[in-house]
C-alpha cells in the first residue's frame, strides 16, 4: 500500500514539472529571444590605406546607439592595435597603421564597454577593412523653396527633396538626411558628422524648429506653423550624407515660407494656340484667396535675358473661377510657360510652373457668333472630354474674329475698318466727320 502511494506521489510530481514547464518554458525562450535580439553586432568600416587619424564609419544603427552614452566611460575590447574610442567625441580612428593585404582578412569582432554612472553596456560590433568610398550622394537641386499653409497639421508635408548616390556599393549609397542649423559650419570632408559634436540640431534647438525630415526625403511639420510670420523666408539647410568610408556628403539650403493661402492645384493647358490658349486649376486646399494672378512667361533663350522681357500677359482672375482663356498672339512651337498665383492681403503663393508648346491651328466645335461671316466659334475640351465653345465669367460665347472685326461674338468693326467707314460717310456727306462731332 506504502508503495503504490509513492508511485502515485513520484506520477503526480512528474505531471505537475512537465505542466510547469509547458507553461513556463515559452516566456523563459521568449526572455532569451529578447536579450539575443538587444546584443545586436554593429559594424565600423574603415576604407583600406586609410592613414592615422582617420575616423571610421559606423552602420546607421550603431550611429544611433552610441548617442546616450556621451558621459560614460568607454574600454574597447579587441585584437585590433591600429583602431580606438574616443568617447568624448563618440568616434572610432584609426592610430597606427594598417595592416597589408587588407582586402583578403575577413571582418573581425570586438565588444565596446560602456560604464555609465548607473549600468554598464556592452556593444558587439564587427571592424570592415572596405574599398574607398568614392561617390557623395547628390541633391537634385541645389536650392529648394517651399510654400508651407500654417493651417498643416503636425506630421503633415511641407515639401519633398531628392538624394542620389550613384556608388555600387550598397553601404557607400545608403543615404542619412538631416537639418543643419542655419549657423552651423560646414562638416569637414572625411569626419564623422555627430549631433553632439558637429552642429546636427539636438536637444533644446530641435525643439524650437516647426519642421523635420524623414529618410524619404520629406520635410514636415514638427510643430504648429501659426507662430511664424506670414510670408517671410525660413532658411534651413539640409545635409545628406553616406555610410561608407571615408563618409562623404553634400549640402542643399531650403527655404520654407508659411502662408495663408495654399497654391491652386493641377494648373493645366486646356488648349493652347497662337491665337488664344486656355487655362485650367483646382481651388487652393487651404484658406481663400482675394484674387488670382495668372501670369504667362516666354521660356528664356539665354540666363542673361531680363525678367520684364520674358512676361508676355498677366491678368486678375476672380476668386471663384477656375479656368480663364488669354488672346496672346505667338508663335507656333513657341516655349511657354503659365503661372497661377493665389493672392491674399498679405501676399501671394505660386502654383507649379506649367512648361507647354503652341500649336498653330486652332480647334473647331459647334458654336454661335454674332453673324456667320464675322469669325470662328473658340473651342476647349469640357470635363466630359468634348470640345466646347468657350463661355467667360460674363456668361459671352467666344469667337476667333475675322479680319475687322472684334468683341467676344465678333459684333464689332476693328478701329481700322471704323476709320474708313467714318471716311466713306464723311465723303457722302451723309454723316459728319468724327473730327467735327
Amino acid at each position: 500500500m506504502q508503495i503504490k502511494s509513492l508511485i502515485i506521489l513520484s506520477i503526480s510530481r512528474l505531471f505537475l514539472f512537465r505542466l510547469f514547464a509547458a507553461i513556463f518554458q515559452p516566456i523563459y525562450s521568449s526572455e532569451n529571444f529578447r536579450q539575443r535580439r538587444s546584443q545586436e553586432l554593429y559594424e565600423v568600416r574603415v576604407f583600406e590605406g586609410a592613414p592615422i587619424g582617420t575616423k571610421a564609419t559606423l552602420n546607421e544603427a550603431f550611429d544611433k546607439a552610441l548617442l546616450p552614452f556621451n558621459s560614460c566611460f568607454a574600454q574597447m575590447d579587441s585584437d585590433l592595435d591600429w583602431l580606438d574610442f574616443d568617447p568624448l567625441r563618440l568616434v572610432f580612428e584609426t592610430i597606427s597603421e594598417m595592416p597589408q593585404n587588407n582586402n583578403s582578412r575577413p571582418a573581425q569582432f570586438a565588444v565596446l564597454h560602456l560604464l555609465c554612472p548607473t549600468k554598464k553596456h556592452s556593444l558587439h560590433f564587427s571592424v570592415h577593412i572596405t574599398r574607398r568610398n568614392r561617390h557623395a550622394p547628390k541633391f537634385l537641386e541645389s536650392d529648394y523653396k517651399f510654400y508651407a499653409p500654417i493651417d498643416l497639421s503636425v506630421g503633415a508635408e511641407i515639401g519633398r527633396v531628392q538624394v542620389q548616390d550613384q556608388d555600387p556599393i550598397i553601404y557607400n549609397s545608403q543615404v542619412q538626411l538631416s537639418i543643419l542649423l542655419s549657423s552651423s559650419s560646414t562638416p569637414i570632408l572625411g569626419s564623422q558628422p555627430r549631433r553632439s559634436a558637429n552642429n546636427l540640431i539636438n536637444s533644446d534647438e530641435e525643439q524650437s524648429l516647426h519642421w523635420d525630415i524623414t529618410k524619404e526625403g520629406l520635410i514636415i511639420v514638427k510643430r504648429s506653423l501659426r507662430q511664424l510670420r506670414l510670408y517671410k523666408p525660413y532658411q534651413i539647410r539640409l545635409l545628406a550624407i553616406d555610410f561608407g568610408s571615408p563618409q562623404l556628403f553634400s549640402l542643399a539650403n531650403v527655404s520654407v515660407i508659411p502662408v495663408a493661402v495654399s497654391a491652386p492645384q493641377n494648373v493645366r493647358v486646356n488648349i493652347a494656340n497662337t491665337h488664344y490658349q486656355i487655362f485650367q486649376w483646382d481651388l487652393p486646399t487651404f484658406g481663400i484667396p482675394e484674387r488670382f494672378r495668372l501670369i504667362l512667361k516666354r521660356k528664356p533663350s539665354n540666363k542673361n535675358e531680363g525678367e520684364n522681357k520674358l512676361i508676355l500677359h498677366q491678368q486678375m482672375i476672380e476668386p471663384t473661377e477656375t479656368i480663364t482663356m488669354t488672346r496672346v498672339r505667338l508663335l507656333p512651337g513657341e516655349q511657354v510657360e503659365i503661372c497661377i498665383w493665389a493672392v491674399d492681403a498679405e501676399g501671394e503663393t505660386p502654383s507649379e510652373i506649367i512648361n507647354f508648346q503652341t500649336v498653330e491651328n486652332a480647334p473647331q466645335c459647334d458654336g454661335q457668333c454674332s453673324s456667320p461671316n464675322v469669325g470662328l466659334p473658340m473651342c476647349y475640351f469640357s470635363s466630359a472630354h468634348y470640345l466646347r465653345q468657350f463661355r467667360d465669367s460674363n456668361g459671352n460665347l467666344n469667337c476667333l474674329c475675322f479680319a475687322g472685326f472684334s468683341g467676344p461674338q465678333c459684333d464689332k468693326l476693328g478701329n481700322y475698318y471704323t476709320k474708313h467707314y467714318y471716311l466713306i460717310i464723311f465723303n457722302f456727306g451723309a454723316l459728319p466727320s468724327p473730327k467735327s462731332s
